[in-house]
């Protein structure tokens, strides 16, 4: 159904756009896709995927040694006579729990993103101009304007530089004629 703009106004309606983004089970992914497709005229598509196994099991084996850690401080913990001991064992207890919650979210959000698939679907109706950007590869002509244009920006800075440092150096050239005079003239040999 179109969406209507500016209907409090009664101004002339412009085609609508927009975006959706939807998460759905990684197994579905290429059916939901081809489904998708299958709505309208497809004028791009990216997929893009990350590894994430290897920080995956670097957190087990992080979370591994942080609970065995806590269980040694859970047992010191109940071994502590006075209060100073209870205290410090308290605080790295803290610490340590403190840690096994952070990568206890960490684990749980890469469970999330291998369960599901994040798919962001821009939609627009027939009228809308669509501009695309074309990103070019490196060329000998891209370079020499990149050149071109630092080297007029470098002048330009120079410039500022030397235009603000002129006041400056001629208050200084005017300090060193005073002082010489003021000095008197240099001892003959």
């Amino acid at each position: 159904m179109p969406l209507e703009q500016n209907q409090a106004t009664g101004s002339a309606r412009q085609p609508a756009i927009g975006d959706i983004t939807i998460r759905i089970p990684a197994q579905n992914f290429v059916n939901a896709t081809n489904a998708m497709r299958a709505l309208g005229v497809v004028r791009g598509d990216t997929t893009t995927t990350e590894d994430v196994s290897q920080e995956y099991v670097d957190l087990q084996s992080r979370l591994r040694n942080l609970r065995a850690e806590q269980n040694v401080l859970l047992a010191l913990f109940g071994r502590a006579k006075t209060i100073k001991d209870t205290l410090a064992v308290q605080g790295q207890l803290s610490n340590v729990e403190g840690q096994i919650e952070q990568i206890t979210g960490r684990v749980k959000f890469l469970d999330a993103r291998t369960l599901f698939s994040t798919v962001t679907v821009h939609l627009q109706e027939p009228g809308v101009t669509v501009i695309a950007t074309v990103h070019e590869g490196p060329s000998l002509g891209g370079a020499w304007d990149t050149a071109k244009t630092g080297l007029v920006r470098l002048a330009g800075a120079a410039l500022i530089t030397a235009l603000w440092a002129l006041p400056f150096a001629v208050l200084g050239l005017i300090g060193l004629v005073v002082w010489r005079r003021a000095r008197g003239p240099a001892p003959q040999l």
